[in-house]
């Protein structure tokens, strides 16, 4: 805002604004007016999209995500579902770009699949029906711990997502807890009723917690070095 060198100019003359305020005469720019092109729009419009679904997952996925309040954490998912959005949106026969999603990290630290080397496959068989299969190992052998840990609590969390609108469906969730001194598990596959209807996301959270003990009772490792989290699967629909 500039005062008039002259007074008693109102009005607009170009690009500069001549008015009065309070008996005295001042100048300002004009605003200036910004067209958005189709590109622009389609943009902004992906990345609402991406802001819905990313507030969508961490409620589908919470019991998965050790600090779920994480601000940080939910500007780095918005921008890697904007990413997926552009990619998908692309439409490529066959082509869905899910694994820009997958292994998606919550903490910052090891990720789930470099903690844990067992290969879980999510499926989903039929309408309605969601699947996730562990397959037989040995903990101490494919779950990597930190020293002293004796047992390790796998929390997983599946949810599934409307793309159209980004929101959420419908969610579960699993708690197991493998002895690091144990033998060998058997497979298992969690059987899971969930709406899954077409153009929707199935996606899988996965952490796991390490417990040590001391003076003859069970801790959790708090150390934010081993805390991971993730999004471990995400199926098309």
């Amino acid at each position: 805002m500039g005062k008039q060198p002259l007074m008693g100019i109102t009005g607009r003359i170009g690009n500069i604004i001549h008015y009065k305020m309070d008996d005295k005469f001042y100048t300002r720019a004009a605003p200036r007016k910004f067209k958005q092109t189709k590109a622009t729009k389609k943009r902004a419009s992906e990345f609402g999209r991406a802001s819905t679904m990313g507030c969508a997952i961490r409620g589908l996925l919470i019991k998965s995500i050790p600090n779920p309040s994480d601000r940080k954490m939910h500007g780095r998912l918005v921008g890697v579902l904007f990413r997926w959005l552009r990619n998908f949106n692309k439409k490529t026969p066959g082509v869905t770009h899910t694994d820009i999603i997958e292994d998606f990290n919550f903490t910052g630290s090891s990720t789930v699949r470099g903690r844990w080397a067992v290969d879980l496959q999510l499926r989903n068989p039929s309408p309605g029906l969601v699947q996730l299969h562990i397959p037989g190992f040995l903990p101490k052998e494919l779950i990597r711990a930190p020293a002293g840990s004796v047992s390790v609590v796998c929390r997983i969390a599946i949810g599934t997502l409307d793309v159209a609108t980004g929101m959420a469906l419908d969610k579960s969730f699993t708690e197991l807890v493998y002895d690091l001194k144990g033998d060998s598990v058997e497979e298992q596959t969690i059987s899971i009723e969930l709406p899954t209807p077409k153009n929707c996301l199935i996606l899988t959270g996965i952490s796991l917690t390490y417990r040590f003990t001391k003076n003859g009772r069970e801790f959790d490792n708090s150390n934010k070095k081993f805390m991971p989290a993730g999004i471990y699967h995400v199926l098309y629909v």
